[in-house]
C-alpha cells in the first residue's frame, strides 16, 4: 500500500509504506551546526534576561536605601 501525498497543487507522490528519505552527511551537519546555534543563542539570551533582573533588583534596592536614608 502505498502513502499518496498531494501538494496542494496538481502534483501528486506516491510513497512505498515505510519510506524514507536520506539525509545526506552535508545537511545533518547542517542541521547540527543549527542546533548548536539555537542552543548557544537561547543560552546568552538566558544570562541576558538574568542579568538584567539583577541590575533591576540592584536599582530597586538602591532607590530604596536612599528613600530610608533621606527621611533620617
Amino acid at each position: 500500500m502505498a502513502i499518496k501525498v498531494s501538494t496542494g497543487g496538481t502534483k501528486t507522490f506516491h510513497y512505498p509504506k515505510g519510506h524514507e528519505p536520506k539525509i545526506n552527511e552535508k545537511e545533518k551537519q547542517e542541521i547540527e551546526h543549527a542546533y548548536e546555534k539555537y542552543y548557544e543563542r537561547r543560552a546568552s539570551e538566558k544570562k541576558r534576561r538574568i542579568i538584567l533582573i539583577v541590575v533591576i533588583v540592584l536599582i530597586v534596592i538602591a532607590l530604596a536605601l536612599f528613600l530610608f536614608f533621606s527621611r533620617l
